[in-house]
């Protein structure tokens, strides 16, 4: 999977997105999420074999400004699974419900 090729990518780590791991043979990329990247993060990551238990892309982060407000480690390990206060427990019902998260 090319994340380098969204608009905006970066392989830089900020204050908010770290590196989960020792960087030896992984990638990193820190992709905005904007009207621009939205289609393209979709195709990506929508993909057979990106997410998931045997999944390419080990860890992921989302991030406000500077915030951490979601990771995702170990390809998404239920155990490995977090989700800062901010996020308001009406948007993750609603992501429940639609079926993009499930309660575990």
């Amino acid at each position: 999977m090319h994340l380098h090729e969204v608009p905006g990518a970066s392989n830089c780590v900020t204050a908010a997105l770290t590196r989960e791991d020792d960087g030896s043979g992984s990638d990193f990329w820190s992709v905005p999420i904007n009207e621009e990247t939205i289609k393209a993060l979709k195709t990506k990551l929508s993909l057979p074999r990106i997410l998931g238990k045997y999944g390419v892309v080990v860890h992921t982060q989302l991030a406000t400004e500077e915030q951490l407000i979601f990771s995702a480690c170990d390809n998404f390990h239920k155990d490995c699974v977090r989700v800062w206060q901010i996020v308001p427990t009406s948007l993750l019902k609603e992501l429940e419900r639609k079926g993009v998260i499930r309660h575990i």
